[in-house]
Order: structure tokens, then C-alpha cells, then sequence
């Protein structure tokens, strides 16, 4: 099996192997093979070629492994949802039942919690990093709909990968 090398001013560009005994013309279109020829095994992309038809082999540079990319803080709106205690939930419901009797601080918090749990259940997705989406869960804290810390639990918890966003994504 040969190394073909796309070389432009007697530099090669790029080296190419053909995997499992496939031709340069099976791997690429015409155009695109036409453009290599057959160059010794040892040559590396960069390696340049003298006038006299001998190679002056580049040194492979290892690169580093790429960064590992951040999974972002979006969790689905259910596995949102279930990072609330049943009797937290049961809680928020009866909070956002509006009250007419009640003064209006009392029907305006109602209100603005039935609004959040609106809000949430209608996203594609939560982000736990949004800053409305942390004021509402805090502000069930401070409403004493939360008990103290739960509101931390609940935006901060490590995100298990069927709560990922991208694990409903296929």
C-alpha cells in the first residue's frame, strides 16, 4: 500500500493513506485524487522535496488533546421538575393559588410564582445557570416554600446525564 502526498512547491501538504486496500481514485473524486501522487512512506505533511527528487522529512508535531468542552447546565424540563421533593411540589401548587380575598403582596406573590412555574413548564429547556431561573428557585426559598438550602440543592446538584439536555437530542 502506498503514501500519496498533495505537494504544492515541493512541499507536501497533505499525506494520504488508503485504509483497507482502497485506491486513491475509491477515496476521492478525480479532481480531488489528481491531485496526489505516489510519495515514500516516511514523508509527513510539511516535508519538503529538494531539487534533486530527495525528501527532507518534517517532524510530526503531537498536539496536545483537545480542552474537554464544558457540558452546559441545560436539563430537561422534567428532570427540572424532578429535582423537587413531592411534598415541594405539592407546596408550590397551593402558594400559587390565587386567593381573592387575600391582600393584594399575597396575590401579587401568587401571582409571580404561578407565573415562574409557567415559565419553566413552557421552556424547551432550563438552563440552571439563567439568572431568572435561579431568582425563582431562591425566591421559594425566601418565600418559605423551600426549606433553607433547598434552593441550592435543587440549581446546583451535579447534572446526571439522563437530566442532560443533549441526552434527549438523537
Amino acid at each position: 500500500m502506498s503514501n500519496y502526498a498533495r505537494i504544492q512547491n515541493g512541499i507536501a501538504m497533505e499525506v494520504f493513506r488508503p485504509l483497507g486496500g482502497s485506491t486513491l481514485a475509491e477515496s476521492f473524486h478525480p479532481t480531488l485524487a489528481s491531485q496526489f501522487e505516489v510519495v515514500p512512506d516516511d514523508v509527513t505533511p510539511g516535508s519538503v522535496r529538494g531539487d534533486d527528487g530527495e525528501w527532507t522529512i518534517a517532524a510530526v508535531v503531537e498536539l496536545p488533546p483537545p480542552a474537554p468542552v464544558p457540558l452546559s447546565r441545560h436539563v430537561t424540563v422534567l428532570a427540572f421538575r424532578n429535582r423537587f421533593k413531592a411534598a415541594e411540589k405539592v407546596a408550590i401548587e397551593i402558594a400559587s393559588l390565587d386567593n381573592p380575598t387575600a391582600p393584594m403582596p399575597e396575590r401579587q406573590q401568587a401571582a409571580a410564582l404561578r407565573a415562574f412555574v409557567k415559565d419553566s413548564e413552557t421552556a424547551t429547556f432550563i438552563d440552571l445557570d439563567y439568572e431568572a431561573t435561579r431568582e425563582g428557585v431562591q425566591y421559594l426559598e425566601i418565600a418559605g416554600v423551600l426549606q433553607e438550602g433547598r434552593a441550592a440543592e435543587i440549581l446546583d446538584a451535579e447534572i446526571q446525564p439522563f437530566e442532560h439536555m443533549s441526552a434527549q437530542i438523537k
